[in-house]
């Protein structure tokens, strides 16, 4: 009778400690949130407005600064301090940096030294394509920074997106139909796998060139011709459209000479990309620099796919530190 009774209390007490830890970690968790339900918003294109109505349809108070939504917030520094003031989390843009300065379209834009001084201890920054610099100075100020680039999930529907704008603005800059024509594709990635399929879809011939072998095996898996880089500029010349998504120079000044007119050129890619700007300045050449295609045709999707991908960061720093 003793033993069992002794059995019985020791599960009821099991039981009623592991029911503390539960209340314990609940009213820790509902603090952390009361504490820290603001999330500021920091410049960036038209996905932060939807990475902005997805945070607020889930609850949470944001604070904007340097916004793209038409606002007239006084666009300051002083701004910036008040955001970080108030808010543990913070979302910048994506990417963060532009030129080395904050990605936004208002005409007054930080730079990565004002934009860092406000950092706190304990910080949460969220952005995309963090330099190696900036991460390091978030560090230093005993911040945190989530590189949401780095997400397989968002990597993937950004390559999407970027491919079908990529074609809008193909159909739209060329005097030709997009249709059944010759298209080079520079640069084998997610994003050039995925413009590659569009194209494919449109009845397009495409020729691919990427001094990674294994890439141009995957294109070629894929039904594209694989060009040799000797071998561009003759290509170039039959060609209706160039789509560019190498990072780095192949297109330099005595590969774009001799280019027809009628040639529509899409520069993808990132500074400095894979075409030399200057060069074909010399030469007359029309580049149409492309940046951020999926803020200007996606926004609402690529935006709320931001959002939701934060949250889920949020929430998992939140049980990090009730754990604690």
């Amino acid at each position: 009778m003793k033993k069992e009774f002794a059995k019985n209390s020791g599960l009821f007490l099991r039981l009623r400690y592991r029911h503390a830890m539960k209340v314990c970690a609940y009213v820790k968790r509902k603090r952390i949130l009361c504490d820290w339900k603001k999330i500021g918003i920091i410049g960036g294109d038209q996905r932060q407005i939807y990475v902005k109505q997805f945070l607020e349809e889930h609850g949470w108070q944001t604070e904007t600064a340097f916004f793209p939504d038409g606002t007239r917030q006084e666009e300051t520094t002083e701004r910036l301090r008040e955001i970080f003031e108030n808010c543990r989390f913070v979302v910048l843009p994506v990417p963060v940096l532009r030129k080395g300065k904050l990605n936004t379209g208002a005409e007054y834009k930080p730079d990565a030294e004002q934009l860092m001084e406000y950092v706190k201890h304990g910080q949460c920054i969220f952005g995309g394509c963090f330099s190696k610099e900036l991460k390091n100075r978030i560090l230093c100020r005993g911040g945190e920074s989530y590189d949401l680039m780095q997400l397989e999930r968002i990597v993937r529907e950004n390559a999407a997106a970027t491919a079908e704008g990529a074609v809008a603005e193909a159909v739209q800059n060329s005097p030709v139909t997009l249709r059944g024509s010759l298209c080079i594709l520079t640069g084998y990635g997610r994003c050039g796998s995925a413009i590659h399929q569009c194209l494919k879809n449109w009845g397009c011939t495409i020729v691919v060139y990427d001094r990674d072998e294994n890439a141009c095996e995957r294109a070629k898996e894929a039904g594209a011709k694989i060009c040799e880089y000797k071998d561009l500029s003759k290509v170039l010349k039959k060609a209706a459209f160039l789509f560019n998504t190498a990072p780095s120079a192949v297109w330099t000044e005595g590969l774009l000479e001799g280019v027809p007119q009628e040639v529509c050129i899409l520069e993808l890619a990132s500074m400095p990309g894979g075409i030399d700007r200057d060069a074909a300045d010399r030469l007359g050449i029309h580049i149409n620099v492309l940046p951020g295609l999926p803020g200007r045709f996606a926004p609402c999707t690529s935006g709320r796919l931001l959002g939701e991908e934060i949250l889920k960061e949020i929430e998992r720093i939140i049980k990090r530190e009730c754990k604690s």
